[in-house]
């Protein structure tokens, strides 16, 4: 590496892929503007950083990485140990029709993890509702509802976008299944779509939302 004026030195171009140009940088103003006081941490904090920094895997930490000259050769050095995880597999495993849905060499995270093991897809209510509009009968919208402050803007050739569209229905009527919530769904578009319930002069009120399942795996 040759060392510049200012600080950070530029590194050798065997060290970079090929379309990375290495420069020097002068670091010495921005090192001048950083706090160089020592942060005060409690004791859990500590405890914290230091179970963070034994679970991070330093790259530069390993030796074979270490002997490696150049570029080229630690891409050759990934290679290598891509062919080794893979062959060491046990073929009772992956010689099979039917394979497990994560490798070994995939557990980078608790994350990549999920995302590889996970076989339902986050779905909404209204998806795949076109195909369900040649299926007349059953429940369908009775008719939309607008607030009462938009009725100075109100027209009936032009009226707007409704605040909900409502469905009635009666109480000893069955509960319609998934494919008329989607068919109703898709119809409403992007309007809530809200059901009454009539049960002897008493309407209850019932919607559907879409929600998403919290993950706390983003590390």
């Amino acid at each position: 590496m040759a060392r510049g004026r200012g600080g950070v030195p530029a590194l050798a171009p065997e060290l970079l892929p090929a379309n990375v140009a290495g420069r020097e940088t002068d670091a010495e103003s921005w090192c001048q503007k950083l706090n160089q006081r020592k942060e005060k941490l409690s004791r859990r904090e500590r405890e914290q950083q230091a179970e963070a920094r034994h679970l991070r895997e330093d790259v530069n930490a390993d030796p074979e990485v270490q002997r490696c000259s150049s570029w080229q050769e630690y891409k050759q050095l990934l290679q290598r140990r891509h062919l080794q995880k893979t062959q060491s597999r046990p073929p009772h495993l992956w010689d099979q029709p039917v394979t497990p849905l994560l490798s070994p060499g995939q557990a980078d995270s608790p994350a990549t993890v999920f995302q590889h093991i996970s076989v339902l897809q986050t779905t909404h209510l209204a998806d795949g509702g076109a195909w369900l509009l040649e299926k007349s009968g059953g429940l369908e919208i009775s008719f939309d509802v607008y607030q009462a402050d938009a009725v100075a803007t109100f027209r009936k050739n032009n009226p707007g976008k409704p605040y909900a569209r409502m469905c009635i229905s009666g109480f000893d009527e069955p509960v319609p299944d998934l494919c008329t919530l989607k068919r109703l769904s898709y119809q409403s578009g992007d309007v809530p779509l809200i059901f009454a319930l009539v049960d002897h002069g008493d309407i209850s009120f019932y919607s559907f939302r879409d929600f998403t399942l919290p993950r706390d795996l983003g590390h």
